[in-house]
């Protein structure tokens, strides 16, 4: 009787919907599909927790046993295009990987490829035993600069709709540290282009000390970060010689002639004396820096080139 039952409801269940004219009609169609992210591509619309991904990164690059807390966890499928107008990022390097996402962190672990490090070459710096300098670089200098950006390099995988497709790709986004959309391109930024706002070390103080404070490089802002560095034998070298490698250094960031800009722009290396301590030591860190002498900046310097200075108000 129960079997009965059964049968009963569900030859009604067919039936009513019949008598009453309701069709469910319609023709199938295939929804279209995004294209593949290609190298030097941005990421228009991420998935929803791309920006806590890159808030919640390690600071350093990650490892193989890091890598799962640098990589976006695939929701939605992400949106690739042009690099114009705001960006949430850049495609800097594409790697091949298939499975199910534990499957593609994994592969993505053992490529060998730093996402981070792949960021750092595609901004246009060339990496010599480890460090990174602008191109053509002073091979003998009494200061071994430590050039870098501040830029979070994040795996993005395609969505579970196109993994189900048989999307393969897995992309290495290079994006700032802080969780902001952008205008710009870094690409090629230290070499022929210009370093956007949101990559650029600047801070509150016009001096290097603990006090400061870092800004964002399109806020009004007293001093900006060209590099850190170390020298390597301080015997060998003077206060003097140091500020001139800062101060060339500085004209190769900024890729003008006269970093100084015609007095606007103060290039400082601190500490910028050598006392009895610093004298006494094998080796010194220094930092690179520069400061308006009389405005505010209000936008980063970093492949400025011959264009004004960005000077707030």
């Amino acid at each position: 009787m129960g079997a009965l039952l059964v049968v009963a409801v569900v030859a009604i269940a067919i039936l009513v919907p019949s008598r009453d004219g309701r069709r469910l009609a319609g023709t199938p169609s295939l929804i279209p599909l995004p294209d593949d992210p290609v190298v030097g591509d941005c990421l228009l619309e991420p998935t929803a927790d791309f920006f806590a991904d890159i808030r919640q990164a390690p600071a350093e690059p990650p490892t193989s046993s890091s890598v799962d807390r640098n990589v976006a966890r695939p929701g939605p499928a992400p949106v690739f295009g042009r690099c114009a107008g705001s960006v949430a990022g850049e495609v800097v390097a594409i790697i091949s990987a298939v499975g199910d996402t534990a499957a593609r962190r994994l592969q993505i672990a053992n490529s060998g490829l730093d996402c981070r490090a792949a960021a750092l070459d595609y901004a246009g710096l060339v990496q010599n035993d480890g460090n990174y300098s602008i191109p053509g670089a002073t091979a003998v200098d009494p200061v071994l600069w430590r050039l870098s950006v501040d830029l979070r390099g994040t795996w993005v995988l395609p969505g579970e709709l196109l993994q189900a497709t048989g999307r393969s790709w897995a992309a290495c986004v290079v994006a700032p540290t802080s969780p902001e959309r952008y205008s710009g391109t870094i690409a090629g930024a230290y070499r022929d282009g210009r370093l956007p706002d949101a990559f650029g070390t600047c801070w509150d103080l016009p001096e290097s000390s603990a006090r400061i404070q870092t800004l964002p490089c399109n806020e009004p802002h007293q001093a900006e970060l060209i590099s850190s560095g170390r020298v390597p034998d301080r015997a060998a070298t003077t206060a003097m010689a140091i500020q001139q490698s800062c101060e060339e250094l500085a004209a190769g960031v900024m890729r003008r002639t006269d970093p100084t800009a015609g007095g606007g722009i103060t290039v400082r290396v601190s500490p910028e004396t050598l006392d009895s301590q610093t004298r006494r030591a094998a080796n010194l860190d220094v930092v690179c820096f520069v400061i308006p002498t009389e405005h505010s900046l209000a936008g980063t310097v970093v492949g400025i080139g011959d264009r004004p200075i960005p000077y707030a108000g």
